[in-house]
C-alpha cells in the first residue's frame, strides 16, 4: 500500500502518478451522499462501477466518509476479484475522520482502507476547509465523477460543482426515495 501524507505533495506528483509509457490510467472519483439513502443504491453503484471498468477505468478514489463513499469503496473491492487491474485510492481528510462515528463503522472504514491500494491523507487536523480539499483533491486526479446526488445543497453538490468547473466528466447514480 502507498501512503501519501499531503496535498501539496500530491499536487506535485500528481501529474505523473497515474500515466506510466503508452498507458494512460484514466480515474474515476467516487462520489458522497447521505448515508441514509446509500444502501437503496449500492447495487446501482456497483454496476455503475463495473460499467466504468469496462469502459477502461482502473483507478477509483473514494473520501472514506459514511455512505455512499464507503459503499463505493467496498464495491470497488469486490469487483477487483475480477478485475484485478483496479485499484482503490481512500483520500482521507483528517486524522480524526472517524473518531465520532459508531465502533461498528470505524471497523468497517478500517477494513476499507487496509484493502485500498493507496491512503492519501489530506489534513492531520480537522479545519473547516480540509473535506474541500479533499473533494478538490480527488477531482482534480480524476477523469470523471460518479456521483449520487439528491439535488440538496452541501458537500456533493460543491464537488459536483468543482468537477463541472475543471471540465471533468460528471455521471451519476440516481438517488433513490430517503
Amino acid at each position: 500500500m502507498k501512503w501519501t501524507e499531503s496535498f501539496a505533495e500530491n499536487l506535485l506528483i500528481g501529474g505523473t502518478a497515474w500515466h506510466s509509457p503508452g498507458i494512460v490510467r484514466r480515474n474515476c472519483r467516487l462520489v458522497l451522499m447521505k448515508p441514509t439513502r446509500a444502501a437503496w443504491i449500492s447495487s446501482a453503484g456497483c454496476n455503475s462501477i463495473e460499467m466504468m471498468i469496462l469502459e477502461g477505468y482502473t483507478h477509483f478514489i473514494s473520501g472514506g466518509a459514511l455512505g455512499m463513499d464507503m459503499y463505493a469503496a467496498e464495491a470497488v473491492l469486490t469487483l477487483r476479484e475480477q478485475y484485478p487491474e483496479i485499484t482503490l485510492e481512500i483520500a482521507i481528510p483528517h486524522d480524526g475522520q472517524t473518531a465520532k462515528w459508531p465502533q461498528s463503522l470505524r471497523d468497517r472504514a478500517e477494513r476499507i482502507r487496509e484493502e485500498a491500494d493507496v491512503i492519501t491523507w489530506i489534513a492531520h487536523e480537522y479545519t473547516k476547509r480540509c473535506l474541500f480539499d479533499r473533494n478538490y483533491y480527488m477531482v482534480s486526479h480524476c477523469s470523471v465523477l460518479l456521483a449520487c446526488f439528491d439535488g440538496q445543497p452541501g458537500g456533493t453538490a460543491q464537488t459536483i460543482e468543482t468537477a463541472h468547473r475543471l471540465g471533468r466528466l460528471i455521471t451519476g447514480v440516481r438517488a433513490g426515495p430517503g
